[in-house]
């Protein structure tokens, strides 16, 4: 119920105390709000999973919003707290209307937030390790099998780079404007959108070189650099299987008919 869900938050807020009493010690919240186990999360970056709680930003605030989510067909709910700040929302949707669940925790977490003041970023050279990072890039980390070949056509992220800042933007589209993120180490960048550590250049052990993000505008993935080359010939591949199967339907109403004749 809305109680129950309104006291559990309250217990998140308390950081494992409710009614005065410590439920859960400090450590263990602690361990539950900290990513740990990607390697993002060991370069650095501080937004991602903890123990079933996600942390991820909101626009030009640098506050870390804490929580989790629920879906299924035609049920939603979206809690999500800040400590430091002692305030948290939950919501309960009984429809799928997606934009509803995009558009009240936006303006939610405006109020929230509105008087705070963001402190001025001191934007520094890319180290090394952050040079060189512009061309086409891929995801290799779908959360399952069946959305692999939709992660690969929609979320080809394209990056450049100007004024020390790397730019991300998908190749097809869908963001309003492309990402500044910022050197905050040697091989780790803040999302300027956020002001959270998001991204980190690793090395995986199966994949080699690659980008791991954790931000609450591109999601989380473990993006491989790829050639142009394959990013358009991927994408003419799949324009062309839905050419063809699209031709299937208009050939079909000349095999009907020699069919019937």
């Amino acid at each position: 119920s809305t109680r129950d869900m309104a006291q559990y938050l309250q217990f998140l807020i308390g950081r494992g105390t409710f009614n005065n009493q410590q439920l859960i010690s400090e450590a263990s919240f602690t361990r539950m709000e900290t990513p740990t186990t990607t390697l993002g999360a060991k370069a650095g970056t501080t937004a991602g999973y903890g123990l079933h709680n996600y942390v991820n930003g909101f626009e030009n605030t640098s506050v870390a919003f804490r929580g989790h989510d629920g879906h299924l067909v035609g049920g939603h709910c979206r809690l999500s707290y800040v400590p430091e700040l002692g305030v948290g929302y939950v919501l309960l949707f009984n429809e799928d209307n997606l934009t509803a669940l995009e558009k009240i925790p936006h303006l939610i977490r405006a109020f929230l937030t509105k008087d705070i003041k963001r402190a001025a970023i001191v934007i520094k050279p890319l180290p090394e390790k952050l040079q060189g990072l512009e061309g086409y890039y891929m995801s290799i980390s779908p959360r399952s099998e069946m959305s692999r070949i939709g992660m690969q056509v929609l979320n080809v992220m394209h990056i450049t780079s100007s004024d020390n800042k790397l730019h991300r933007m998908p190749l097809l589209g869908g963001w309003e404007k492309p990402s500044n993120d910022y050197a905050t180490g040697e091989n780790t960048l803040a999302n300027d959108w956020s002001g959270l550590v998001t991204l980190a250049r690793v090395n995986d052990p199966l994949a080699g070189d690659v980008l791991e993000v954790s931000d609450a505008i591109g999601g989380d993935s473990t993006l491989k650099k790829i050639s142009a080359v394959r990013v358009f010939g991927f994408l003419g591949w799949i324009g062309l299987t839905l050419g063809f199967a699209a031709a299937s339907i208009l050939f079909a109403l000349v095999w009907s008919v020699r069919l019937a004749r």
